[in-house]
């Protein structure tokens, strides 16, 4: 606590501290005291700490996946670096500070921690910078903070230090304009939800550090491209983050959860200009426009005109979103078709039921502790009667390859569909289980589509390492135990734990085969569950599941999905969906006719179709499109300057980059 003295807060404080005293007692006059020592306290020096320079960061970016390659973290103790809030975010008891490239992070969760959020914001770094189309004036000399408290207690004594105030509100985390800092705390106690906050909190500060304000934008941009860029896949062995994915497991949902918000309450283009909508359907709105080449276009001259507007408040902000929407969207009813018609084409693909699963690349963690239903569980709404087809927005991260040596052949929609997932026992060899759920139905609100179409579902599952077991008590079926044979049993423990499940329905049962050993020595197992008719059809045409219970155990689930084979993350990409090197020439394309206006030439527009329209195509088609690009530039700067309108012309011309 600081000391106090006649010095520090000066005549004035005092005497307003002794009418406190007389008005409302010695305990306000102590209030006024701290207060004012606050208020008044000189912000301290920023001490001679590593420059940014001296912390750099290596990352390969490769599209929407950044993988670390090196980092160098400092810790710094007391010494408060050069940063974003101007002495404002001073020393709190009990925490201490460590700086990389970008960030500097108060906190007092300790170095390990420290080390990993560190690791989080400078992998989604240069993803938000392409959220919000730029850095802010002397990153390379200073760093944006983030303060990161082990409780909401230390939390608010973080507040209270640097704003002189105590946070009171739960959530875990805030960011403060007049601070320019970013508070987070851990709010619950998934590391995904940790790292998720860490990601959307920062892009908040990022946005205050460039444009001053993180409130000048309606909350549909605020929050909505801060639950669109968090919402991520993260794969700790191969230290890489994929942001911005909009299809994944895990509780923090915002595809699922926006999906079944607005099923219960439709909403226009035209409502969320009035009311935003919660933070999940913002999520979604900005995945819809980033999801299409012309409309991510717009989407930026919409962002770049709302920061230009800078609107601090209330009904300015509303004027200049609708009419920046109105001039950039032109018929906003066309462009509510669009996204009631994008709407119709999401489906979920995972539904969060119970706790609790982390995710590490495409496998799941359970912590095996279910609160409100037997089992951990997360469902997957991927029927097995019905055949798969192409989706580039389902699942939309980079696939790992399923081992095919313990798991498969997987084929959805086929006479004896069949189905698989790797089992990892290696946390805990000997205890719990884990597996796979098969027509699952947990609402009985619903209309029933069959015979029996109660709660219930078939859980085929592998025990303590040593049981398969597939129970359909719950759907009037018989329940099968059987002791894994020690062959494979012994092949799991060589192989640090692991047995591949697939499960095969044919027209009268389900039958499950484990599969362990290395490849070449492989050992087998297999038993099946009658099933009637109607329990068949429940199988294929309801949601299958992964399910686990006491202990943490992974679950990789494979059901025939048609991802792609991921591009090699290794080698760099420009940071976008599509990887597409010619982005910012587009929208500098889209720039010059926004800014003309009726007056775009032919060839301004004709060669930004050529380079939207390449946007999202194969690597190919995008190649062609930017050597389109080169060679019709100059007719484009050229038809520009034959206009009559010489100023608009000239402003026009200023926004094109040249020949890339």
């Amino acid at each position: 606590m600081r000391s106090l003295s006649m010095g520090r807060i000066g005549w004035f404080g005092w005497a307003v501290a002794g009418l406190a005293a007389r008005l409302w007692g010695r305990g306000a006059a102590a209030a006024c005291v701290c207060m004012l020592t606050w208020w008044t306290a000189v912000p301290p020096a920023a001490a001679a700490v590593a420059a940014p320079e001296e912390t750099p960061v290596k990352l390969v970016v490769s599209g929407r996946t950044s993988t670390l390659r090196s980092i160098t973290i400092v810790k710094t103790g007391q010494d408060i670096p050069p940063n974003f809030s101007d002495g404002k975010v001073r020393n709190t008891p009990g925490f201490e500070w460590y700086v990389s490239r970008h960030f500097a992070c108060k906190t007092d969760m300790g170095e390990s921690w420290a080390r990993k959020c560190l690791t989080w914001a400078e992998l989604a770094y240069p993803h938000a910078v392409w959220v919000m189309g730029g850095e802010p004036e002397g990153i390379d000399r200073r760093r944006m903070v983030f303060v990161y408290g082990k409780s909401l207690t230390t939390m608010r004594d973080a507040t209270f230090s640097d704003g002189g105030f105590r946070w009171n509100h739960s959530g875990g985390g805030v960011t403060f304009d007049f601070l320019k800092a970013a508070y987070n705390y851990p709010s619950g106690s998934l590391t995904y939800h940790k790292r998720e906050l860490i990601i959307h909190e920062n892009l908040h500060l990022l946005q205050a550090c460039l444009t001053g304000s993180c409130r000048n934008t309606p909350n549909r941009f605020l929050e909505g491209v801060t639950y669109a860029l968090a919402n991520h896949v993260y794969d700790e062995r191969k230290r890489r983050l994929t942001i911005g994915v909009l299809d994944k497991p895990t509780i923090n949902n915002p595809l699922d959860a926006g999906l079944r918000e607005l099923a219960q309450k439709p909403g226009s283009i035209r409502d969320l200009l009035e009311s935003d909508g919660s933070g999940n359907v913002c999520g979604l709105y900005t995945q819809f426009m980033w999801t299409d080449p012309d409309r991510l276009m717009k989407w930026r001259l919409w962002r770049d005109g709302l920061f230009a507007a800078a609107t601090t408040a209330g009904r300015r902000i509303r004027q200049a979103d609708r009419r920046l929407m109105e001039e950039i969207y032109g018929d906003l009813d066309e462009l509510d078709i669009q996204w009631k018609a994008w709407l119709a084409e999401r489906r979920s693909t995972y539904h969060y039921v119970d706790w609790g699963w982390e995710q590490t690349g495409d496998t799941l963690w359970s912590y095996g502790w279910p609160q409100k239903t037997p089992l951990s569980q997360t469902n997957i709404n991927l029927p097995l009667g019905e055949k798969p087809t192409p989706d580039a927005l389902r699942m939309d991260w980079p696939a790992e390859p399923m081992p095919a040596h313990l798991v498969g052949p997987v084929h959805r929609g086929s006479a004896e569909p069949a189905v698989g997932a790797l089992l990892d026992f290696s946390r805990n060899p000997t205890k719990g289980l884990c597996g796979l759920a098969f027509g699952v139905i947990l609402d009985t609100r619903r209309p029933g589509r069959l015979p029996q179409d109660a709660n219930g579902q078939i859980n085929v599952y592998v025990r303590a390492g040593r049981v398969l077991v597939l129970d359909g008590g719950s759907l009037g079926a018989k329940t099968v135990e059987a002791d894994i044979a020690r062959s494979v049993r012994d092949a799991m423990n060589r192989d640090a734990h692991r047995v591949g499940l697939t499960v095969r329905v044919t027209a009268t049962e389900l039958v499950a085969t484990l599969r362990a050993g290395k490849s070449g020595e492989v050992a087998t197992f297999s038993a099946s569950l009658p099933l009637a008719d109607w329990q068949r059809k429940r199988v294929l045409h309801e949601p299958s599941a992964v399910i686990a219970k006491d202990g943490y155990h992974g679950v990789t689930p494979y059901f025939d999905d048609l991802r792609p084979v991921p591009p090699d993350l290794t080698t760099p990409a420009p940071a976008n969906r599509w990887r597409f090197a010619g982005q910012d020439q587009t929208y500098r394309l889209y720039r010059a006719a926004r800014t003309l206006g009726a007056a775009a030439p032919k060839s301004l527009l004709d060669l930004r179709a050529v380079l939207a329209g390449a946007m999202d195509k194969p690597p190919a088609d995008q190649a062609k499109a930017i050597e389109q690009y080169r060679a019709g530039i100059d007719k484009v700067v050229a038809d520009i300057r034959a206009l009559t309108d010489k100023a608009k012309a000239d402003a026009a011309l200023a926004e094109l980059p040249g020949k890339p």
